[in-house]
């Protein structure tokens, strides 16, 4: 599932840590696992500012997997802003959509 943010945060909410609690299981079972975290945000903001609020979702996802024992070597980071929207910035429900991080599994 992709881990989903509030309006210009990167702190993790507790159903994000759940989602990250159960990546960490399955990298810890798959040992030689490495993934790409992508953040993203909704158009709200500036460009650059959504660039630096990409970057510090995914490494708030990644620290807190090295919390949990996994490698930071095994978690590569992308933050694209707003490039990379997943539904239309038109209605606050889907702004909240495009705040997220996805995964995606680069070597298993």
């Amino acid at each position: 599932n992709t881990i989903q943010f509030e309006l210009a945060k990167y702190d993790l909410s507790k159903e994000a840590k759940q989602e990250l609690d159960k990546l960490a299981t399955f990298m810890k079972e798959n040992e030689n696992l490495v993934i790409e975290l992508s953040g993203h945000t909704s158009a709200d903001g500036t460009v650059a500012g959504n660039q630096l609020l990409s970057t510090q979702r995914v490494k708030s996802c990644q620290q807190y997997l090295a919390e949990k024992g996994i490698a930071e070597k095994r978690v590569l980071l992308m933050g694209y802003g707003q490039d990379k929207p997943i539904a239309p910035n038109d209605t606050p429900a889907n702004r909240a959509k495009n705040r997220r991080v996805e995964l995606k599994i680069v070597k298993i």
